[in-house]
């Protein structure tokens, strides 16, 4: 095992592998190459705060991985994300949902079971509950991966010249296959949003590990400042967050900021475990981007939800808002004689496309912002148990779905081939990616040290 891989993470890492493999040669040379497997080895051995651990089907067929599913080419069918093993730690689920399984097509349309949690309660969780039901359309916010980047790129990079980036946006599955497919962008890290009649519930899912994140709020900023939004609002909020238009610690912090009436910048503090210079510093980026407001006298920011609406929507959401009053303010005899249809379809903001083209992107050039550093990340959790025997139940709110039995992967396949060519091939042949120059083994650096000198050159 020449990359220092146990015999059980080699499917997962030819799978991304595979997915790189769709960018142009020129641009995932050997250099690129080897900062993939340099970049996977990272994100495999980093120990984040896990909710609960994550499996995979396509079609009711289990995955291993969210790459084994992007690999498919047009991505047709139905996704089931069962969320299993949760933790049971009170403050744990104050701000993510819990969820049993999210099933949808890969266009969006689906549905979500989750059950009754309240975060406020002495026993939060409802033992009798067996988990509801909701209508779901489900979108896809990448956080974190990698873009192929040659070595050639680089030297442009160092001399200071602009390198494109592709355009990101909120995907379905099926748009999210095609943008992988074009661009040989491999995810590692993503949030899923699950916008329903009413809210939008999101999941931030570590894809190398299978794992779903703990929120950095939990624990640390109190729940009972959580505000709760439309639909359509949080839609508009993740279009500009995808958009990678600020900062990634500003974005975070508006997210955070977006789910409170105000703030004050020690809690931003707290909740992101960075300084409270940072914390003020990017609270006055939002400022200055008219995303949020500062009362000076209280010290606190406060968001500025319709700043994210086209004026459409924004009508759309004055009048729902209006209409909800009116019914709020009815007498209770009525409101009790009318009950509410089920919708036919997905209130969410401004209906995302059910199935559309990805737009044509320019090639990929640099790594994808990730996501700031998690309060905690940085020390090691204790080891999620190992996944529960097939059919076991395993929740703190009734049984989860039983799940499949993991299959053996089949092999034989030229695109399996492919791959495995390509990985002895990064395995072999110490040799600079630079120059071509053969290189001694115990050199741990990618470039041979004539290259690196000239690149310094280059810096200056």
């Amino acid at each position: 095992m020449g990359m220092g891989r146990p015999p059980e993470a080699r499917p997962l890492l030819e799978h991304f592998v595979l997915l790189s493999s769709n960018a142009p040669p020129e641009v995932h040379d050997i250099f690129s190459q080897k900062n993939l497997r340099q970049a996977l080895m990272d994100a495999s051995s980093r120990r984040l705060p896990a909710l609960a651990r994550v499996r995979l089907e396509l079609d009711g067929v289990p995955q291993d991985d969210i790459a084994q599913i992007l690999t498919h080419s047009p991505l047709t069918g139905k996704v089931g994300v069962i969320f299993h093993q949760p933790t049971m730690q009170k403050e744990a689920w104050e701000y993510t949902p819990p969820a049993a399984v999210i099933a949808f097509d890969v266009r969006g349309p689906g549905k979500i079971i989750t059950f009754h949690y309240n975060p406020r309660a002495i026993t939060p969780w409802d033992l009798d509950d067996r988990g509801t039901e909701e209508p779901c359309v489900v979108r896809i916010n990448l956080r974190e991966g990698f873009i192929p980047r040659s070595i050639r790129q680089e030297q442009m990079a160092i001399r200071g010249t602009p390198i494109p980036l592709p355009k990101f946006e909120i995907f379905s599955m099926a748009d999210l296959a095609g943008f992988v497919h074009r661009t040989g962008v491999v995810p590692f890290r993503f949030t899923m949003l699950v916008y329903t009649s009413k809210t939008r519930y999101s999941y931030d899912v570590d894809l190398i590990n299978n794992i779903l994140v703990r929120d950095p709020r939990s624990g640390r900023l109190p729940v009972t400042s959580r505000v709760q939004r439309s639909a359509r609002v949080f839609h508009g909020l993740d279009r500009f967050v995808a958009r990678r238009e600020i900062p990634p610690i500003p974005s975070k912090i508006l997210e955070i900021l977006f789910e409170s009436n105000e703030l004050h910048p020690a809690e931003v503090s707290s909740a992101l475990g960075i300084s409270q210079e940072l914390a003020i510093a990017s609270l006055s980026t939002l400022v200055d981007r008219t995303l949020a407001s500062y009362n000076k006298a209280s010290n606190t920011y406060r968001p500025l939800p319709r700043a994210f609406l086209t004026a459409a929507e924004a009508d759309m959401e004055a009048q729902e808002e209006s209409e909800a009053r009116k019914k709020a303010e009815a007498p209770s005899e009525e409101a009790s004689e009318s009950e509410p249809e089920p919708p036919e379809e997905i209130a969410s903001p401004s209906p995302p496309p059910a199935v559309s083209e990805v737009p044509e992107v320019s090639v990929p050039l640099s790594p994808v912002p990730g996501p700031s550093p998690e309060p905690g990340s940085a020390s090691p959790l204790p080891p999620a148990p190992s996944p529960a025997p097939p059919g076991q139940e395993a929740s703190p709110t009734g049984s989860f779905p039983t799940v499949a039995t993991d299959i053996a992967n089949a092999g034989g396949t030229g695109a399996r081939q492919e791959v495995q060519k390509l990985l002895e091939m990064l395995e072999a042949r110490p040799t600079c990616p630079g120059c071509g120059r053969e290189m001694d083994a115990s050199d741990l650096e990618i470039l041979c040290p004539e290259c690196r000198r000239e690149m310094q050159g280059m810096a200056h």
